[in-house]
């Protein structure tokens, strides 16, 4: 299948490149020393609603293990800061992946002079696409049959997992859903990709720029091929 360079109107509500690492610091430090090397670029600063959890349960609970804890916002990009993770976030309107890409390596450029990181363990881009009054799954390739009769049900919530050589890709695919992107609520459906780079993580900063392209052109192939034929002709792709 050809991939469009680019569809309109573009569906990304939100595009997250994030890492998961260990640190050799103690969590109540990695923020500080993470935050002076972004400080003077992103002047906007706030703390995420998890740190009015107690300690106990931020540091016990498995599921908050990997939560930012602050975010530095300029623009349309924003930081999302944790003491076991740090995100880059494209939000608003999306930039495009020429814009998204430099910002990615010199973002995580900066991180790796920090000290912060001792060690990577997970890789992520995730691309959260929107489309409002719309029912999505019946414009997609996909359908659901039950002893051959497709179900054709009015609201779907399908999640599954794709997994290629060098990645993992979890897909969420809702309609007539209430979907919340950065705290702004609309009602209409969703395709959420996430991909996951499933090799080892070493040498993550001094690969960052290939890495970061391998796990985009994963993720367009997964959109590109979830979409129906007639259905990508109206969104005016671009090859």
């Amino acid at each position: 299948m050809q991939i469009p360079k680019k569809i309109y109107p573009c569906p990304i509500a939100e595009a997250i490149f994030e890492i998961r690492f260990e640190s050799s610091l103690p969590d109540d430090a990695i923020f500080g020393v993470i935050y002076n090397g972004f400080k003077d670029d992103y002047q906007e600063f706030s703390k995420l609603p998890i740190l009015q959890l107690p300690e106990i349960i931020r540091t016990k609970d498995a599921a908050l293990f990997h939560k930012p804890h602050y975010k530095l916002q300029k623009g349309n990009f924003l930081i999302q800061i944790g003491p076991k993770v740090l995100s880059l976030v494209n939000l608003k309107e999306y930039s495009g992946w020429a814009a998204l890409a430099p910002k990615i390596s010199e973002v995580f450029a900066k991180l790796s002079v920090t000290e912060a990181v001792k060690s990577v363990t997970r890789i992520g881009l995730r691309y959260i696409n929107v489309f409002e009054g719309l029912d999505i799954y019946k414009n997609t390739s996909l359908r659901l049959f039950l002893r051959e009769k497709d179900l054709g049900a009015h609201q779907t919530d399908l999640t599954f997992e794709f997994v290629k050589e060098n990645c993992s890709i979890r897909v969420r695919i809702a309609n007539a859903a209430m979907i919340e992107v950065q705290g702004a609520v609309t009602q209409g459906s969703v395709i959420d990709i996430d991909v996951v780079y499933n090799k080892t993580c070493e040498e993550f900063f001094k690969n960052i720029s290939k890495l970061a392209s391998i796990l985009h052109d994963e993720e367009k192939w997964m959109f590109f091929n979830l979409l129906d034929d007639a259905f990508l002709e109206t969104l005016n792709p671009d090859y």
